[in-house]
């Protein structure tokens, strides 16, 4: 059986575009928001499943970006269509020294600097474990590192 969200009481604005009142804190346990600007909560679905009897809004998590994090508790809902997996943006991998799975590799700036850190300051057993945590990071969240205070690398955005 599948995890989805279920949200009630939602509106029908046009054609695969739909209206809720959801608190900003309901909405970041959907994603985290790429903004957090003006007063409306921006999301983008594929897949859903909406029943117009019931009110209900039916999503998949792994079928959800979360695209803006408003002030209010207006939510818009936007049916981004479907899937299409050859247009997907294909990650570039490579083998890590003495491993055989291939790991992406980091792509962003921040990432890149990130691990030649890595490789300045620990043992290669170490290194590997960093671009292994940075593969699967990019795997769930888009961005890249961005060293903070104290030497505290953070994920952007």
């Amino acid at each position: 059986m599948a995890l989805r969200h279920s949200i009630g009481d939602v509106h029908v604005v046009a054609e695969g575009i739909w209206r809720a009142r959801l608190t900003p804190a309901e909405i970041r346990r959907l994603g985290d928001g790429r903004n957090g600007r003006g007063k409306k909560s921006i999301v983008g679905v594929w897949c859903a499943g909406f029943d117009v009897n019931a009110g209900m809004l039916a999503l998949d998590p792994d079928a959800v970006v979360v695209m803006n994090i408003g002030t209010s508790d207006e939510v818009i809902f936007l049916d981004l269509g479907d899937i299409d997996v050859a247009s997907l943006p294909t990650i570039h991998s490579t083998h890590l020294p003495g491993d055989d799975a291939q790991i992406p590799i980091p792509t962003g700036r921040g990432d890149k600097a990130f691990i030649a850190d890595c490789k300045q300051h620990l043992d290669d057993r170490l290194v590997s474990m960093a671009q292994r945590i940075i593969s699967e990071i990019r795997a769930h969240y888009p961005g890249e590192l961005h060293e903070g205070l104290a030497r505290k690398w953070v994920n952007h955005p």
